[in-house]
């Protein structure tokens, strides 16, 4: 019996994990959100329910990412719509 790929469960969660990644880029960039962004801000949310202030080292290791991503990622989004396809808009990311 030789090896299939489409029977191994490992490359089964690869492709399964590639095709949630691509729609979830896809969806957050029509907001003008990395995936970064987006689980700081849910992160945001969830602080704000238990703390009214959350210290940036707290929202970093609650999410999993250095201070210094979250601190980049909190300066590069700016408030304002997404950019229009055509280039025109508010410049979300820098």
């Amino acid at each position: 019996m030789s090896w299939q790929p489409d029977s191994s469960p490992g490359v089964l969660l690869w492709r399964a994990s590639n095709l949630w990644q691509r729609r979830l880029r896809a969806a957050l960039r029509a907001h003008g959100l990395t995936q970064a962004q987006f689980l700081i801000l849910v992160s945001l949310r969830l602080f704000e329910d238990r703390e009214p202030v959350a210290a940036q080292q707290d929202l970093a290791r609650f999410c999993g990412l250095d201070v210094a991503a979250v601190s980049t990622s909190a300066r590069r989004r700016r408030p304002g719509p997404p950019p229009n396809a055509d280039g025109g808009g508010s410049q979300a990311c820098r």
